[in-house]
């Protein structure tokens, strides 16, 4: 038929401390150093205390005129979007209700398209303005800091089971 398949016990306890055995090493060598020195001990040092958390501090002096140009007019431009397909059917619940709909389409393009040259510019002249602010002031600094790692509670102790009660399942 075939070759019946031996277990370690069949085989003896010899074979199976061999492949005990041979997945150990007894014989290692030091090899080069697997971390950047001096990175390792400052965040974990080797006496135990708890290292204190790190901060970033940023300012911002500047802001691109042309990048507040571009991300503004593309935010108003998504959100005029969204108000064009949510309209509809606010329009059409509306008309069933027996209401007049505020604005009417045509109105709601025009309103919607001011908004979007609106939104642009104005966001425009404040990153000008900002930046001419910056010049006297220094500009916003913020600093940002990690959580200090909170100490493990204790675990809660059990409750002693009742005489006579049954474990649930």
């Amino acid at each position: 038929m075939g070759r019946s398949r031996r277990t370690a016990h069949e085989a003896g306890d010899r074979d199976a401390m061999d492949d005990v055995q041979g997945d150990v090493q007894e014989d290692v060598q030091p090899g080069p150093e697997p971390r950047i020195p001096g990175v390792a001990e400052q965040l974990w040092p080797a006496d135990g205390t708890i290292p204190r958390p790190r901060r970033l501090r940023l300012r911002m002096a500047r802001a691109d005129p042309v990048s507040v140009l571009a991300v503004s007019f593309l935010g108003s431009l998504g959100l005029a979007v969204c108000t064009a397909v949510t309209l509809p059917p606010v329009w059409v619940l509306l008309a069933l209700l027996g209401r007049d709909p505020w604005p009417s389409p045509g109105w709601a393009l025009a309103l919607g398209i001011c908004a979007v040259v609106l939104t642009t510019t104005s966001a425009t002249v404040c990153s000008l303005l900002y930046n001419v602010s910056c010049r006297c002031a220094g500009g916003i600094e913020l600093t940002l800091a990690e959580d200090a790692p909170a100490a493990a509670a204790p675990a809660p102790k059990p409750e002693p089971a009742e005489q006579g009660a049954r474990p649930d399942p």
